[in-house]
């Protein structure tokens, strides 16, 4: 009996694009895991952070240019707000979010690119 292999995706690199709603400091956020590289199967979970001095409306995850889910937003990260204490008072001063997508679906083994926008 054969089994199939589970489809296997190695991040090739994962980003952050933001934009600022009025000119000034920049959008400052990460992706915390998956990690660089990661070798990734199933659902995949993708955390992170976002920090602006303006409200950030909603964040959007990617795989390869692809819109693939909406990311939860708004959760406590006291570590973020530790590195950058100047946010503290700002609208996201509770700048973690949390997403998934599957890696099973219409996606190749191989490397893929993860962002949020």
């Amino acid at each position: 009996m054969f089994r199939k292999a589970p489809r296997v995706m190695a991040l090739l690199g994962t980003a952050v694009w933001l934009l600022a709603h009025a000119a000034g400091a920049q959008p400052i956020g990460g992706i915390d895991f998956p990690l660089d590289g990661s070798t990734v199967t199933g659902i995949v979970r993708v955390t992170g952070f976002v920090l602006d001095f303006h409200a950030i409306d909603r964040i959007d995850l990617f795989v390869d240019g692809n819109p693939v889910n909406h990311a939860e937003s708004g959760l406590p990260r006291p570590d973020v707000l530790e590195i950058f204490p100047t946010y503290f008072n700002s609208p996201t001063a509770n700048p973690g979010f949390v997403t998934s997508f599957l890696s099973r679906g219409n996606l190749t083994d191989g490397p893929h690119t993860v962002q949020i926008m």
